[in-house]
């Protein structure tokens, strides 16, 4: 075996050095080109790269602005000529309040039509009936109502100067239910039957007054508070077959859906409502237990559910009637503590 001279010995060894800087190199500059190519891949760029699909949402709803409080304080506190309980009650475009029938102070059913503007109260012609129980929503420049005691199914057009005519009927005789106005459509929820029957059904009705039943409550109910606003019904308290209710629902028309949006520590009935804003303001109603009269207002949200209370009526009231106007809520008649009906006219702003 022959022997590497010196000389020889040093080139191989200056050879292999060579080769193995060669490698580091080449491995350096492969590693360094991997991390470019996953920062590139990582912040999307380059020429080519996966993406995940998009996920299409239905468009939201209108969301309601931000108010800086709930609360209600009392604007003003006027008197109708005479006292009413269980009014219809409906605002209709230049401001004033229409007052259809109810309950007066002998406890007899009326047909008085009373238009209502500020602190003046107007009397106009009368309904053809005295009807208590009805219920009301706006309808052109007019107002519709909606059956009533006794249990009726007539849909009458009521003009602004109180003409008033009976244009089509609910699909079942009615009393005791609830009815607002929203994005067009009138809405008229649950009521009871002359048996005393609890309806589930909310009906859509017209400004011709064709209606169709377009979803039912979780339960039959009666005397409940309603109100609209931002694309929501609001259906709070009333009387069910197992008793007054805690519960308030919600029904989106766009989906047809109703849901528990919120539920009272204690059961309400025969309180009103009306909407200002971006809340759904409640007006006394019977507590139950132990069904007496109360003071409260509650405001409720309609995107969130959030219930606050909003402050106090100057007196415990029930069956009373509610209408916004302009930035105020109007709030007319009802029944007082001792059971009398009430002519206060209170009007509450924020």
């Amino acid at each position: 075996m022959s022997t590497l001279s010196p000389e020889r010995l040093a080139q191989k060894r200056a050879a292999h050095r060579r080769l193995q800087r060669q490698r580091l190199t080449a491995a350096a500059t492969l590693v360094v080109l991997v991390i470019v190519l996953i920062v590139v891949l990582a912040s999307g760029g380059g020429g080519h790269h996966t993406t995940t699909p998009a996920t299409i949402t239905p468009a939201p709803l209108p969301t309601a602005p931000t108010t800086r409080t709930t609360r209600l304080r009392l604007a003003t506190s006027g008197r109708l000529a005479d006292a009413v309980a269980e009014p219809a009650t409906v605002g209709l475009s230049d401001g004033e309040v229409l007052v259809l029938g109810g309950i007066d102070k002998a406890g007899k059913p009326t047909a008085d039509v009373v238009a209502v503007s500020g602190t003046r109260a107007t009397a106009l012609a009368p309904l053809a009936a005295a009807v208590s129980g009805a219920a009301a929503a706006p309808s052109g420049t007019g107002a519709l109502l909606f059956g009533g005691t006794p249990a009726s199914d007539a849909i009458v057009s009521v003009s602004a100067t109180g003409k008033a005519h009976t244009i089509a009927h609910l699909p079942t005789a009615v009393s005791g239910a609830g009815a607002a106005e929203l994005e067009g459509m009138d809405y008229v929820v649950g009521g009871e039957t002359a048996a005393g029957k609890a309806l589930d059904t909310i009906v859509a009705v017209t400004s011709t007054g064709k209606a169709t039943v377009v979803a039912h409550l979780p339960v039959g109910i009666a005397n409940a508070a309603v109100a609209a606003a931002y694309g929501q019904l609001i259906i709070a308290g009333g009387d069910t077959s197992a008793g007054a209710s805690r519960d308030v629902y919600e029904y989106t028309p766009h989906t047809g859906t109703v849901r528990v949006l919120h539920r009272f520590a204690h059961a309400i009935t025969h309180a009103t409502a009306a909407a200002l804003g971006e809340h759904i303001y409640i007006f006394g109603g019977r507590a139950d237990p132990p069904g007496a009269a109360i003071r409260d207002i509650y405001a409720v949200a309609v995107t969130t559910g959030h219930v606050t209370h909003a402050g106090d009526l100057p007196r415990a009231l029930s069956d009373a009637g509610a209408v916004a106007v302009g930035s105020d809520i109007v709030v007319i008649g009802g029944r007082t503590d001792t059971g009398a009906a009430s002519d206060r006219v209170y009007t509450y702003t924020r």
